[in-house]
């Protein structure tokens, strides 16, 4: 199982190009949040893979053309900048991709991956709160 992430295994045309050079039939980790490495949304990633999808990253993040001064900014592979956030705070519309899994079949687990920088232990719980209405909506 190999997980979409990084620079070069990222994204539509590089995961692709992983794969070929792998030469055998491999599953997927999804993470919704990885593919902003490359500037893109999960959309096409998904399109293309979601048959060998096997495990799936849940996580939310920002996006902006220059970092605001906060820790955790993550330059990109486009020079535009993406940030992980507590579930619910970002753009990742995990509604419509979880639906999209859902209807392709796939049964497998989802794991909360949060790695925002906070002092306030209460979003942990409003993320939980998230991913549970998202999961039994």
């Amino acid at each position: 199982i190999y997980e979409d992430q990084g620079y070069l295994i990222n994204g539509e045309k590089g995961f692709g190009d992983f794969l070929d050079k792998v030469g055998r039939d491999v599953g997927i980790v999804l993470d919704f949040g990885n593919h902003y490495n490359v500037d893109e949304p999960v959309d096409g990633f998904f399109r293309a893979f979601h048959d060998r999808v096997c495990h799936v990253h849940l996580k939310d993040v920002i996006c902006a053309a220059q970092p605001d001064g906060t820790p955790g900014w993550i330059p990109t592979l486009k020079g535009n900048y993406f940030k992980v956030v507590s579930m619910g705070e970002g753009i990742i519309e995990h509604c419509k991709y979880v639906t999209m899994l859902e209807e392709a079949g796939y049964q497998g687990c989802y794991s909360l991956e949060f790695g925002a920088e906070t002092e306030n232990s209460s979003v942990v719980d409003e993320a939980l709160e998230n991913l549970n209405n998202w999961l039994l909506r």
